[in-house]
């Protein structure tokens, strides 16, 4: 993986990230995964155009050195899907501020692929600290995945919540979706498509305990229905 950030100017940044492995692309040429420019009007308007993640599900918008386990649930992986895209999105707060926000407008059709229709995917998460420990969010998406078709829609709702107390970490999810779906788009983080139905949803929960720096259990329950 090839990665590079920096500033232009006190209120411009850019970020880039190129994968290298097969990893995602399975064909072991180089594969684009981010690669955005964001004004940082203030912290609670950073303006970013380019390729990058939808700002859906709190897993999928969690860094892939941040996760609890190698591999993301199945309904994320399979329902947020494409998991990157090209857009314009606004983003607000940060890890000290009880409220952070996320919306964008996106192709709806994944990266390296031109969009063909007019319609564009509107996409949203916020979270909240109710106490310092304990937070809750939503996510939510509106679009077309369709090729060349502007009456298809996709409605997509999420919701998580994430718990922590000493060495004690619990953290789920559910996410609900229906309408039509575009399996030519991929899965998230290179998994194969699953046939969906015209309703699907499904959830997980995840719990670890760190018992030493470098032992850590961790147990996880998923649950997918995908018609």
């Amino acid at each position: 993986m090839y990665k590079r950030q920096g500033k232009v100017m006190d209120k411009f940044s850019y970020y880039f990230m190129l994968e290298t492995s097969p990893f995602i692309g399975s064909t072991g040429d180089a594969y684009l995964m981010d690669a955005f420019v964001t004004y940082e009007a203030d912290n609670w308007a950073r303006i970013s155009l380019g390729s990058f993640k939808q700002p859906f599900s709190l897993e999928v918008t969690t860094p892939c050195h941040s996760l609890l386990t190698i591999e993301r649930s199945i309904v994320a992986d399979q329902l947020v899907a494409p998991q990157r895209d090209f857009g314009v999105g606004i983003f607000g707060g940060n890890k000290f501020n009880r409220l952070n926000y996320s919306i964008a407008l996106m192709n709806g059709r994944g990266l390296g692929v031109k969009d063909d229709n007019v319609k564009k995917d509107i996409i949203g998460r916020a979270s909240y600290k109710i106490l310092r420990n304990l937070s809750i969010g939503a996510s939510f998406r509106y679009g077309y995945p369709i090729p060349n078709n502007n009456e298809a829609d996709r409605t997509s709702y999420g919701g998580d919540i994430a718990f922590e107390m000493g060495k004690f970490y619990v953290q789920g999810e559910y996410i609900y979706d229906e309408g039509a779906y575009f399996a030519g788009a991929g899965g998230g983080c290179g998994a194969t498509p699953i046939a969906l139905g015209e309703k699907r949803d499904g959830a997980y929960v995840l719990a670890t305990y760190d018992v030493t720096e470098k032992f850590q259990p961790v147990f996880k329950y998923e649950y997918f229905d995908s018609d």
